[in-house]
């Protein structure tokens, strides 16, 4: 995560920005963006989101995985909760923990990882499979798939029982759930095209793949109804918000009770986080000669963090 985050971060406007890396004992510390808004899972909990909406969010998220894609890295971790918005509406994609940094364009992934509703079908068959079979790129776009659906019904789902209606996963190959899945009926039908290309099993095929009989991923006409996208300004990160989000304020209380801890609003932690940062705080956490030896190396400043944060 800390490699992908000072390597590539401020080359794309939607990736979460890191400022500098840190250790303190055997802990260890990312600082990153403060973004505000909220994931876009807290926002379809609030209210359904339209297809305005949906078309302005996955255009970011669209522009963010083909930059990842184009350094060779596969993000294998794609859902709502990792997509924060920030007071503008612009969207920062988090936790790049999963993330895999390919030797080559052509080189494939094996692990079995990812969160499992998400999980493409070549990803979930290698669960109970022997096979060296891999994947690659276009599970994220199997990911924003189903991020799509659930944006559209306002509720986050499972899929596996309409792709293994018998429940075997080992022995049964998945249904198609372009041929099967029950959209709402308000959906439009370029709506309802770009979500089935979306979710097309065959990767090779899948929209966002570079043979996909779909078309293009950008150029469909979904991307051109209701408030067409400006991929110019999606690419640059410059647009008019579709919806502004409600931020977390900071108050100059906040900052004199913990003056250590100035960026932090520790009413809006949980209590056992609380206690943890004042405990790291205090100094009291600590680490064998082993393990700062090991932990050496993890200390970093980006080249773009300004001498006044730190």
């Amino acid at each position: 995560e800390k490699q992908i985050l000072f390597r590539y971060s401020d080359g794309n406007p939607y990736m979460i920005k890191a400022y500098c890396a840190f250790h303190q004992g055997s802990n260890l510390f990312l600082v990153m963006e403060l973004v505000q808004g909220g994931t876009l899972s807290h926002k379809i909990q609030i209210r359904r989101m339209d297809e305005n909406d949906i078309r302005f969010y996955v255009a970011q998220l669209i522009c963010v995985l083909q930059y990842l894609h184009s350094k060779n890295i596969v993000y294998r971790d794609l859902k709502l909760e990792h997509a924060i918005v920030n007071s503008t509406g612009s969207i920062r994609l988090i936790d790049y923990g999963l993330g895999r940094l390919l030797k080559t364009p052509d080189d494939t992934c094996h692990t079995f990882c990812g969160t499992y509703s998400y999980m493409a079908p070549e990803v979930r068959r290698l669960e109970k499979s022997t096979s060296n079979e891999g994947y690659s790129y276009p599970v994220d776009f199997w990911a924003l798939g189903v991020m799509f659906i659930q944006m559209l019904w306002g509720e986050q789902m499972d899929f596996s029982h309409q792709m293994f209606p018998n429940g075997n996963e080992e022995t049964h190959a998945p249904r198609n759930l372009a041929q099967t899945l029950e959209l709402p009926r308000y959906i439009s039908p370029a709506a309802h095209s770009y979500v089935m290309g979306l979710l097309e099993n065959d990767p090779e095929k899948r929209l966002g793949s570079p043979n996909s009989p779909h078309g293009s991923i950008r150029e469909h006409p979904f991307f051109k109804s209701g408030h067409p996208i400006n991929w110019q300004e999606i690419d640059e990160g410059i647009f008019k918000a579709v919806h502004k989000a409600p931020t977390i304020t900071f108050t100059e209380s906040d900052r004199s009770s913990h003056p250590s801890l100035s960026i932090l609003q520790l009413d809006i932690l949980d209590k056992d986080v609380s206690a943890k940062v004042e405990w790291l705080a205090a100094g009291k956490s600590t680490c064998t000669s082993v393990e700062e030896e090991r932990f050496k190396s993890f200390d970093y400043i980006s080249e773009s963090t300004s001498l006044e944060f730190i």
